[in-house]
């Protein structure tokens, strides 16, 4: 984030533009990092910033005018005696090419399979990586909950969870997200399963196209629960071939800003 003011000092006529993909702080919490004056200074040489939500819009503005004193609105930032344009530019997918790939003969083989396997059963699909704010254990929670105070549902209902390793450099929070989800899927299937059913399908496994799409189309709910998160394309993703349900997600700010005000079952 300190690149665009160094750019700056080296190059004074260059143009400089800066993409935050990640979700930026409110004032209260970026006034508690150390550093927060150069993070800011570092991000105001550049000629244009860019979210992926207004709401982070928002809130770098804020910083800029209560921790430095710039004057600001909702499209900028007076600084240094020139204006820093501030956006909002969701990241999206290419719906067609989704829809288009979602009924390959391959496809359409996986997902009828998956569908044949759960027969008479409503399939919850989720796919996230497992890291701490993709909110993998209060997703399980959440099912929990259901099948505790909706006893009907039990053994018609299924959620096939994948999630994706993380880099190296999240080992060690990555293990501790690991237990917690392998201790909440063992308790939900030890509770509520049976011989013959088990209400969580858990893989921890990266999955080919093919397979990814499958479940897209196989699934009745897609189920995105970030707990924070920048842009979370996989409920793009689910919207994109005609499945059998609208996608809901959670109030994650980047994905539900994107979303449209009304989802459209299917």
């Amino acid at each position: 984030m300190l690149l665009p003011s160094m750019l700056r000092q080296r190059a004074p006529h260059m143009s400089i533009a800066f993409f935050l993909h990640t979700p930026f702080p409110s004032s209260e919490f970026f006034r508690c990092l150390p550093r927060r004056k150069e993070i800011l200074e570092g991000v105001l040489g550049a000629h244009l910033v860019g979210f992926q939500a207004y709401s982070y819009s928002r809130h770098f503005a804020s910083c800029c005018t209560r921790v430095l004193g710039f004057p600001s609105d909702t499209t900028g930032v007076e600084a240094y005696g020139a204006r820093v344009e501030v956006g909002v530019f969701p990241i999206g997918i290419d719906a067609q090419k989704v829809a288009r790939l979602a009924f390959d003969d391959g496809v359409t083989a996986k997902c009828a399979a998956l569908r044949q396997m759960y027969e008479g059963k409503k399939i919850i699909v989720g796919r996230d990586r497992l890291d701490s704010v993709r909110g993998v254990a209060q997703k399980l929670m959440a099912f929990e909950r259901f099948l505790e105070a909706y006893p009907r549902w039990r053994e018609r209902v299924v959620l096939i969870q994948v999630t994706s390793p993380t880099s190296i450099e999240e080992e060690k929070e990555e293990n501790k997200v690991a237990s917690r989800v392998n201790e909440l899927v063992m308790k939900i299937n030890g509770l509520y399963g049976s011989l013959g059913f088990v209400p969580v399908q858990h893989y921890p496994q990266y999955l080919t196209q093919d397979e990814y799409l499958a479940l897209l189309r196989a699934a009745d709910i897609g189920l995105i629960t970030s707990v924070r998160d920048g842009m979370n394309t996989t409920s793009l993703d689910s919207a994109a071939p005609p499945a059998r349900c609208a996608t809901p997600s959670t109030s994650t700010p980047g994905t539900r800003a994107a979303w449209p005000a009304r989802s459209t079952g299917r």
